[in-house]
């Protein structure tokens, strides 16, 4: 039995780190409300920005909306594999919709 778990636990070992640590790392926004990762969207804000010497210029803060929710509030942002990412766009593909479930989600 001891060396059926140092086993599984390998196993799980090698998933996590092939999966996720050695994999291409994303920066993903998550809507929170309805837990979608496709339907967000950042928007364009122009703003002035002065220069300062030499100093590039200072980037301007994201918005990000979901375009379902059609509100900006709950909007989290998470780091996750690109394949994460992927497997999302794939299902959506064949009309079956991911959503993520936040620990720190708003009630709705």
């Amino acid at each position: 039995m001891e060396r059926d778990s140092l086993l599984s636990h390998g196993a799980a070992y090698l998933l996590h780190d092939r999966l996720h640590t050695c994999s291409d790392f994303h920066i993903a926004d998550i809507c929170s409300f309805c837990g979608s990762l496709l339907t967000t969207s950042p928007v364009e804000r122009q703003r002035v920005v002065r220069e300062i010497g030499v100093l590039p210029p200072a980037r301007a803060p994201r918005k990000v909306t979901c375009l379902s929710c059609r509100t900006s509030k709950g909007m989290e942002t998470v780091a996750m594999p690109f394949v994460c990412r992927y497997m999302a766009v794939e299902l959506a593909a064949m009309n079956i919709k991911l959503t993520l479930q936040l620990t720190n989600a708003i009630d709705t």
